[in-house]
């Protein structure tokens, strides 16, 4: 554990440090921390902004007439309207791109130096921000108010799928081993081959 933690410390003292090489051992603690806690952050953000304390969205019970036979009363159930969604997932959306854009500022650094330690440029890095920039840009226009393009959805499907594997490629070149000897980008770290 106190590993985790030095990994973590020396992380966050590189976090715009954009020069040297970094490897394995110290990229994966890191980088999977944060994908971790923005995958509970986005939970918690769509729980609060589902709760009904937030937008006053969720089901309640209420007086709707029963079937015959099933004893008698009534129930009624208050659905969120589809501008109550509307609102609801435009807060989602907003909140990702917001949780993105940390996590991006958060990985960039040690990303760049991942990819020294291979014995590739940082540029390997960018491909998967263009397509994911765009993809967020495009759908914005769904949240905009009004009706959706929905003409756009076709080619945001094409570009979340070019996305994928952008970023699928980054991870595989993330996980190739580190170079053996001094490359362009330093020496490397010897515990790590």
């Amino acid at each position: 554990m106190q590993t985790y933690f030095a990994i973590m410390r020396r992380g966050f003292v590189a976090l715009l440090d954009f020069r040297g090489r970094a490897p394995r051992r110290h990229f994966w603690p890191f980088a999977l921390t944060w994908v971790f806690v923005m995958i509970v952050s986005s939970q918690l953000l769509m729980r609060l902004l589902m709760s009904r304390g937030h937008f006053g969205v969720g089901a309640s019970v209420r007086d709707v007439p029963l079937p015959p036979g099933s004893g008698g009363g009534s129930v009624e159930f208050d659905l969120p309207t589809a501008g109550d969604m509307a609102r609801i997932m435009t807060g989602f959306f907003y909140g990702t791109v917001i949780a993105a854009a940390i996590f991006i500022l958060l990985v960039a650094a040690i990303t760049v130096r991942r990819l020294h330690d291979s014995g590739r440029t940082g540029a390997w890095a960018l491909p998967p921000l263009v397509f994911l920039a765009s993809g967020f840009a495009m759908m914005a226009s769904f949240f905009t108010g009004g009706s959706p393009p929905m003409a756009l959805f076709p080619l945001i499907f094409l570009n979340n799928l070019v996305y994928l594997l952008c970023l699928g490629y980054l991870i595989y070149l993330l996980c190739k081993p580190s170079d053996p000897d001094a490359n362009r980008f330093g020496r490397p770290e010897l515990a790590d081959l």
